[in-house]
């Protein structure tokens, strides 16, 4: 679910910190129990998130 809000804040507020944000999920997307939601959560960063923290 975390990973899902992460997708959404990213869509909703278009700030987040992908730095910090895309090293966590690197860490896990190996997962797969949540990689296909790492991947849409990824999507929503690079489309609505323009670098600023």
């Amino acid at each position: 679910m975390a990973v899902t809000c992460l997708g959404h804040i990213a869509r909703i507020h278009r700030v987040i910190d992908k730095e910090k944000v895309l090293k966590a999920f690197e860490s896990r997307k190996d997962d797969e129990a949540i990689n296909g939601r790492i991947e849409d959560a990824i999507d929503d960063i690079n489309v609505f998130v323009t670098g600023k923290k």
